[in-house]
């Protein structure tokens, strides 16, 4: 027979957000997310924050795995401090190599994209 699905109030911060998105961000079940959307359940402050975190789009991707952010500082996986002039630099370094060897550029963003 299953649950009686009752709607997510627009109130609620889980609304609009599928169960399983909110499983996987929050770490729980499924089962336990449907209940907090539902409202039957009601979520402990931490996982209410991590969920806002990942909703507010303030936590890295996978692509980032080895990175760390700590305080209002970017770590890389080797633990150096990766300065926003470092990522600005990449994209120009990108985009130079673009212009000055169009094959060799191709090949090194199918490599980039083979590492992830």
């Amino acid at each position: 027979m299953g649950r009686k699905r009752i709607p997510t109030s627009p109130a609620s911060p889980f609304y609009g957000y599928p169960a399983d998105v909110i499983a996987e961000w929050c770490g729980v079940s499924v089962g336990t997310a449907e209940h907090y959307k539902a409202g039957r359940r009601k979520p402990p402050t931490p996982v209410l924050r991590l969920f806002r975190l990942y909703r507010d789009e303030k936590v890295l991707g996978r692509e980032w795995e080895g990175h760390r952010v700590i305080g209002e500082k970017l770590f890389g996986p080797d633990g150096k401090f990766v300065k926003p002039s470092h990522i600005v630099l990449q994209g120009l370094l990108w985009q130079a190599l673009a212009d000055a060897n169009s094959k060799r550029y191709h090949e090194l963003l199918e490599k980039a994209a083979n590492q992830t």
